[in-house]
């Protein structure tokens, strides 16, 4: 498994739920990964997960990462209730910022 540092362990925690204060297991698995949208898809590896409390969440890690992390916090609510691809059109809109090898991640 490749160690992507702090920002790593931030991806891991948001995306996994699993505590701050359990740097230990810094082991722990990266969440299932998914398909980028079309403007990253070559430059990143994409992750989603379903977050305890329901929300979802969407990461992106590009292959160049230059060790800083985007959080997207912007939208909603929304009329309708939130999907696994939610988050999609938001990281394609904003994908610039994957380009110039920033992570990125977003929850509903």
């Amino acid at each position: 498994m490749r160690h992507f540092g702090p920002v790593g362990f931030a991806l891991r925690t948001i995306l996994t739920g699993m505590p701050v204060g359990a740097q230990e297991t810094m082991k722990a698995a990266l969440p299932d990964t998914t398909v980028c949208p079309a403007p990253i898809a070559d430059i990143a590896t994409c992750y989603s997960a379903k977050h305890a409390s329901g929300a979802y969440l969407l990461a992106a890690m590009p292959k160049n990462w230059n060790g800083h992390l985007i959080v997207f916090a912007h939208g909603g609510p929304h009329i309708v209730p939130p999907t696994a691809t939610t988050s999609q059109p938001d990281l394609a809109k904003y994908s610039i910022g994957v380009r110039q090898g920033f992570a990125w991640v977003a929850s509903t």
